[in-house]
């Protein structure tokens, strides 16, 4: 009986989620573009994702996307966030078909892989018999190694996209497969008005994985209603009409601006409410997403926005 009211009385992984993201005051996740894609001069164009998508490493990849979220200036220890390991394990998902042994010794792993590409470091501690409490403390999402600062704040110009923290509380993160995961992030850091001029034939140069991860990860975005596919003529001189017709993806603006119950108690890290300072849009405008959670500071470097299109 004791066993069966505990059951009952257990929290799940959504209401974890929902209890952890609510402390960052945020509605959505800064993440570097860098992270996706290297800027253009670098020697090699693929950003630390390629590495999740060849290594077939889902569970990394969710185990970073949620440590960025937890992660804020609001932290006592600055950008490091600490949880005791089966918190952190039901809450990314760990815990659904596994035991509590398994699912603290998966976790602590993921985070492992994250130490080996240079995205974070991280720490255990906790008495003999215990679940012990697991310390992230986030590096550069460019794998550079640097010391992690927030994107958009104090002077700091990288270009970012935002992650919504709806990703988190509608399951999108249960349901999407890795290339749906990862083609996300890839639209997302595109132009807000669309991506345009995808092709698949150079994905393996640009982005480190190949047309058919691309291929089923955006059909996975149309199943799923967070991306739509546009037709669109251009102008094309060499071509026997004079135009041609390219594929334009959008990410639905839905999933990047639909409120939550969540994101009504949010106030950002200055103690304000987003709509004060006109940093969230209203419902059913464009968001842009190369501003940050402070809208007062300088402009982003856009130099590599079109990074989808075919680099320069």
């Amino acid at each position: 009986m004791r066993e069966q009211i505990g059951a009952m009385l257990k929290a799940s992984t959504l209401e974890t989620r929902e209890a952890l993201l609510r402390g960052t005051r945020r509605k959505a996740t800064p993440v570097r573009k860098a992270f996706v894609q290297a800027p253009r001069g670098a020697a090699r164009r693929e950003g630390p994702l390629a590495a999740f998508v060849i290594g077939r490493d889902r569970r990394g990849l969710l185990t970073y996307l949620f440590a960025l979220a937890l992660t804020s200036s609001h932290n006592d220890d600055s950008w490091a966030t600490s949880r005791d390991s089966l918190v952190w394990a039901r809450a990314i998902g760990f815990t659904e078909h596994a035991s509590e042994t398994t699912a603290r010794a998966s976790v602590w792993k993921a985070f492992g892989r994250l130490e080996e590409r240079k995205l974070l470091g991280r720490s255990r501690k906790g008495r003999k018999g215990q679940s012990p409490t697991i310390t992230a403390t986030l590096l550069r999402e460019d794998g550079s190694e640097e010391a992690y600062t927030r994107p958009g704040k104090d002077g700091d110009r990288s270009a970012y996209f935002q992650l919504p923290h709806w990703f988190w509380l509608e399951g999108y993160a249960d349901r999407l497969a890795l290339p749906g995961l990862a083609m996300l992030l890839v639209l997302l850091a595109g132009p807000s008005a669309g991506v345009k001029g995808l092709r698949m034939e150079r994905m393996q140069e640009w982005y480190g994985f190949s047309a058919d991860t691309t291929a089923r990860g955006i059909k996975e975005l149309e199943r799923e209603g967070l991306v739509t596919v546009e037709k669109q003529r251009i102008k094309a001189p060499l071509a026997p009409l004079g135009w041609s017709e390219v594929n334009v993806y959008h990410v639905s603006s839905q999933f990047r601006l639909r409120d939550s119950t969540l994101g009504k108690e949010v106030k950002n890290e200055d103690g304000r409410h987003p709509a004060e300072e006109g940093q969230l849009p209203a419902q059913g405008r464009q968001q842009d997403r190369y501003c940050g959670e402070n809208r007062s500071a300088p402009p982003v470097d856009l130099d590599w926005i079109g990074q989808t299109l075919e680099p320069r």
